[in-house]
């Protein structure tokens, strides 16, 4: 039985294919085996001049694993999940190939992050296109500090600590103000 390597360095994916589905976590190599098919054969199961055995009749087929994983990250929904960093192969991605892929990946997440703005800068102008992002996209903006007034206000470089301080001295400022309230 022969195997398949995929390296999934984009988010964790669901990808359905014939009724089935294949989980690939993010920044982990998944092997995919061969995969087996079957299903009635409906032409010899309703032949009339058919034999008892044509009334038990199935197709079978058996996809193997590199191809089934060709088919499964190749063109999918208009997207090329290979062109977004999924690496398939025969043999366990190594360190160089999955650099490479990090970096289609991010390469990636600033396309679909440029097209989102595009598209939202389209809508504004009265035109065909989306206001609001997927959340993925917003959490890919967050990832790589792309700063967005809507879905990403947090300077780029503002650390924990300096959000955690910022946070008691607004939350002292409001108790102070509702505790002793300013008089005319």
């Amino acid at each position: 039985m022969a195997k398949a390597f995929v390296f999934n360095p984009l988010r964790n994916t669901v990808l359905e294919f014939s009724g089935r589905e294949y989980y690939f976590e993010k920044n982990k190599t998944t092997v995919v085996e061969d995969q087996r098919f079957w299903a009635p054969d409906e032409y010899r199961r309703n032949l009339s001049n058919g034999s008892p055995d044509d009334a038990q009749a199935i197709h079978e087929t058996i996809i193997p694993a590199l191809k089934f994983a060709d088919m499964l990250f190749g063109n999918r929904h208009y997207q090329n999940l290979k062109d977004a960093g999924f690496f398939v192969g025969e043999k366990e991605p190594t360190d160089k190939e999955i650099k490479a892929c990090e970096a289609k990946a991010k390469a990636w997440k600033m396309k679909e992050i440029d097209l989102f703005l595009q598209e939202r800068r389209e809508r504004q102008g009265g035109g065909m296109g989306r206001l609001a992002p997927d959340q993925e996209v917003i959490d890919w903006m967050v990832e790589l500090g792309v700063h967005d007034a809507l879905y990403n206000p947090q300077p780029v470089g503002a650390t924990a600590e300096e959000n955690e301080r910022l946070a008691t001295l607004v939350a002292t400022a409001v108790s102070n103000a509702i505790l002793n309230p300013a008089k005319k």
